[in-house]
């Protein structure tokens, strides 16, 4: 078991910032998809991408008070089971625009649980020599998805195309997107359990 501090602790959360934010690459990579299945124009594929951000932004402000006022463990560990669920609300319940808009902007609100109070949690287990560069691999796990933007499209585009002429119910779609957002969050309750 890796103990708070520990390199095989970083690699977990570091392994969590990787999987939150390959729920957003994810929703890109198959933009066009969704343009062409629900029918939205590009301003309003781009709102619904944008609602993401705005309550990514928010977030970072309200988790940082929670970190502040109940500790950033706990911050992290609730939001983390936000994390979990609002991925599989948006795949359960979208079905146009507005609820995209809505659902993906709640996604959004769930995200600054994976990056103030594991900043936090770092500067509180790491020993000084090493926080500089634990931060930076924290820092950089986010940007890990986007960076293997072409990669995840590749693999999920051929998935996402399937699942959207599989079924008149698109059950397989609500499949994918409910194993994607799994993934995305898993990591951050292993990490419950290691430290």
């Amino acid at each position: 078991m890796s103990s708070p501090g520990s390199g095989g602790w970083l690699a977990w959360l570091c392994a969590s910032r990787v999987l939150s934010a390959a729920w957003f690459v994810a929703y890109s990579a198959v933009l066009p998809l969704v343009r062409e299945a629900w029918g939205l124009s590009a301003r309003e594929a781009g709102m619904i991408q944008g609602s993401f951000h705005l309550g990514y932004l928010v977030s970072l402000f309200v988790v940082g008070f929670l970190a502040d006022h109940f500790g950033a463990k706990r911050a992290f560990l609730v939001t983390g089971v936000a994390g979990f669920l609002t991925p599989i609300l948006f795949v359960v319940f979208v079905e146009d625009f507005w609820s995209a808009l809505w659902l993906h902007a709640l996604t959004g609100l769930t995200q600054g649980g994976y990056y103030t109070p594991v900043l936090a949690m770092v500067n509180d287990n790491v020993e000084r020599q090493r926080r500089g560069r634990a931060m930076g691999f924290l820092i950089a796990a986010s940007s890990a998805p986007s960076s293997h933007k072409p990669l995840m499209a590749a693999f999920s585009y051929p998935c996402f195309a399937a699942a959207m002429h599989a079924s008149r119910t698109d059950c397989a779609r609500r499949i994918l997107f409910s194993l994607i957002s799994f993934m995305c969050t898993s990591a951050k309750f292993l990490i419950h359990r290691k430290g």
